[in-house]
């Protein structure tokens, strides 16, 4: 199914380098997860603008342009976690393209 998931924009560098979406883990490295509940944390389609919440702008060349990144995403929902209170859908990795 098609999904979305908004980034900060520094990450889109080593998402595009990897070829992949990193799993949440680590509250140490920053990442935002519930608890116990690691995973590719993204929006079904009908919910793509709470994707956009998630992307942070940035300035990059000093021109008063800012950039953000969310990205369309599909996903095998037969591989999710757990199922949680919440909109977002929590996807093991390996079942986000």
């Amino acid at each position: 199914e098609t999904a979305w998931h908004g980034c900060k924009f520094e990450a889109l560098f080593s998402i595009m380098y990897n070829g992949f979406l990193a799993t949440s883990n680590s509250v140490g490295q920053g990442h935002r997860y519930f608890d116990n509940t690691p995973g590719i944390y993204v929006f079904k389609d009908s919910l793509k603008h709470k994707a956009e919440r998630y992307a942070r702008f940035t300035p990059l060349c000093q021109d008063g342009v800012f950039w953000a990144a969310v990205w369309e995403v599909r996903v095998n929902r037969s591989e999710r976690e757990a199922n949680k209170d919440t909109d977002q859908w929590v996807q093991r990795e390996g079942s986000v393209d």
